[in-house]
């Protein structure tokens, strides 16, 4: 119920003035109560070029992890700074649900392939300096 402010007499929700005195009520603000994807989220806006260098490199690092492993966390590094980049440019504007995937899927193959590289060039190290040191014991002194 609405009530009026000079007659206190109780109006319904929908009247445009009091049934008593004539009070004109004043218009109400349409409020929109949209979930943040449907006012911001566009369908056909195209990935960044950004977003699409940040999956590329993300998948090269994971790649370099099996074939080259002293240059994995290269790739990685940058796919995981222009994708992070990426994310907060799309926090800030309309953007696309491609180029979330994609700079989403830059990020986490940053942090495999720097992870996994990083590991196996520490396990390499290691491993070279053990024989390393087997094989002067053994065979030189």
């Amino acid at each position: 119920m609405k009530m009026c402010p000079t007659c206190t007499t109780n109006n319904i929700d929908e009247a445009v003035k009091c049934e008593r005195c004539g009070y004109v009520f004043p218009a109400q603000k349409r409020t929109y109560n949209y979930p943040k994807d449907i006012i911001t989220h566009v369908q056909d806006h195209s990935p960044s070029l950004r977003a699409k260098a940040a999956m590329v490199l993300g998948v090269t690092g994971m790649l370099s992890v099996f074939f080259v492993v002293f240059c994995a966390p290269i790739p990685g590094v940058i796919a995981i700074l222009l994708g992070n980049r990426e994310l907060k440019a799309l926090r800030k504007a309309p953007y696309s649900s491609k180029g979330e995937t994609y700079a989403n899927i830059g990020v986490w193959g940053g942090w495999i392939s720097t992870t996994i590289g990083l590991l196996m060039i520490g396990l390499g190290t290691t491993v070279t300096f053990w024989f390393y040191n087997w094989f002067k014991e053994t065979f030189i002194y």
